[in-house]
């Protein structure tokens, strides 16, 4: 039934377009305001969530998010990335309330236009997994149960 659920979960024709390319070079900007990019996270698995601060499923993944964060912090990086129009005002709010213990991050228009290998973010929340190399390996719609989550992160830690 899990393996049904998740399959259901799996991304159809967005996957295709999301996957390959590198995702070092993406920039984000920091609640302060800052450009940033994955680059310092080269080399280790990272799980990216993108969400909206409204989205149920999204707000039911940061716990599943955060306890992967701290059991796997050696290897594993995990970063939120807020679609919310508010910006950093919504974001900041979320972060001082559910605590993540990640970095929470916007986009810039080429994330938003899907000219990134994460492809156009068209529903929400989703869930990639992106290898050590800065390749999309898998991305999913919806929850993903923690179960799932963990053994995508150490199938990708065995490559």
């Amino acid at each position: 039934m899990r393996a049904l659920l998740l399959a259901a979960c799996l991304l159809a024709p967005g996957v295709a377009a999301a996957a390959g390319g590198t995702v070092h070079d993406v920039l984000f900007k920091t609640l302060d305001g800052r450009s940033t990019t994955l680059r310092p996270h080269k080399g280790r698995v990272v799980v990216v969530h993108v969400f909206t601060t409204w989205d149920v499923p999204g707000l039911r993944q940061v716990a599943d998010l955060r306890a992967l964060a701290q059991q796997r912090n050696k290897e594993v990086s995990v970063v939120g990335i807020g679609l919310d129009l508010e910006g950093a005002l919504a974001l900041t709010s979320f972060e001082r309330t559910l605590k993540p213990g990640y970095p929470l991050w916007m986009p810039d228009g080429t994330f938003l236009e899907g000219r990134t290998p994460f492809g156009r973010p068209q529903e929400v929340p989703r869930v990639y997994v992106v290898g050590r190399d800065g390749t999309v390996r898998q991305g999913f719609v919806g929850y993903v149960p923690y179960a799932d989550l963990l053994r995508m992160v150490d199938e990708e830690l065995r490559r």
